[in-house]
Formats: C-alpha cells, sequence, structure tokens
C-alpha cells in the first residue's frame, strides 16, 4: 500500500481514532475522511505525510488543539477540519504553509486570535468559531487571491475593518 495516492473513506460510521498505520502511507496525497465519528485528537503524525494536497476530516467529532506538526505540510494545497470541537489557536507557523488555497476551519471552538495565514489564499472560511481579536490589525490587504472570506459567528467587535472592501478577487 505504499504506492497509495488517494485514500477517501467519507459518509461511513467510522469511529474511534485515526489509525497509525496510516502514517506509513508515504506517497499519499488525498486524504478524505469527512462524515464519520472519528474522536480524538487530531494525529501528530500527520505532519509527516509530505505528499500531502488535500486534506479534509470534515464533519467528525475531533477535539483539542491543533497539532504545530501539521504546518509541515509544505504541499497541502486544501485543508478542511470544519464540523468538529477543535479549540484554541490555529498555530503560528501555518503561515509557512505556502502552498494552501483552501483553508476551512469552520464550526469549531477555535479562538480567541485571528491566525497567521500566508497571503496565497483563495478560500477562507473561519464562520462559527471564537475568534474574539485580531482582524482590525490583521494584514488582510496581501490576500489579493483571495476569492471567499467567511468570518460570520465569530466574536469579533470594534470597528469594521474597510480595507476588506479593497480586496479586488473578493466574491
Amino acid at each position: 500500500m505504499n504506492s497509495l495516492e488517494i485514500l477517501n473513506i467519507s459518509s461511513n460510521h467510522f469511529n474511534g481514532n485515526i489509525p497509525f498505520e496510516l502514517s506509513y502511507l508515504k506517497n499519499i496525497k488525498t486524504l478524505v475522511f469527512d462524515h464519520n465519528n472519528f474522536t480524538g485528537n487530531v494525529p501528530d503524525w500527520l505532519g509527516s505525510l509530505s505528499s500531502l494536497t488535500v486534506l479534509s476530516f470534515k464533519n467528525n467529532s475531533f477535539d483539542g488543539i491543533l497539532p504545530f506538526s501539521l504546518s509541515r505540510l509544505v504541499s497541502v494545497r486544501v485543508l478542511d477540519l470544519s464540523g468538529n470541537r477543535l479549540s484554541g489557536d490555529v498555530p503560528v507557523d501555518f503561515k509557512n504553509l505556502t502552498n494552501l488555497q483552501v483553508l476551512n476551519l469552520e464550526n469549531n471552538q477555535f479562538g480567541p486570535s485571528f491566525p497567521v495565514l500566508h497571503h496565497r489564499l483563495l478560500v477562507l472560511s473561519l464562520r462559527m468559531n471564537r475568534f474574539t481579536n485580531g482582524i482590525q490589525g490583521y494584514d488582510l490587504h496581501s490576500f489579493s487571491q483571495l476569492q471567499k472570506l467567511d468570518l460570520s459567528s465569530n466574536e469579533f467587535n470594534g470597528p469594521f475593518p474597510d480595507y476588506l472592501f479593497s480586496l479586488p478577487s473578493l466574491s
């Protein structure tokens, strides 16, 4: 199974932890485990899967904080961890994910600080979390390719960052 590149087990009733044996899939490019009942922390060993371009664990029951090791997934283009119970701040080294185009962390418990991210994102969805601060001082001006931004249902306060209207690709 070392040559396996895509593993999609979405929409089943799998539960428990993600098996450690998956860490041996060094050529895996796509892992999609959406709509299952996986629990526990997002495994730290995922950061060793350096060929991953798509990682999607949406709508499971993961909890805890994101492991720092995910910031080593330098090839990842799509990261979707929405619909879990993940909390705390997004690791600051996510800014090193320079190939990341789609980041969906909606419907979790992330916060309070707005994440530091690389400016090449096309889609950023952080809705339904607990972000309270950071967007006013955060420089989204350089996100010139950003097409979709969803920050709804958080706890932001203060003046609206009107520079969002100047992002050329935002729809």
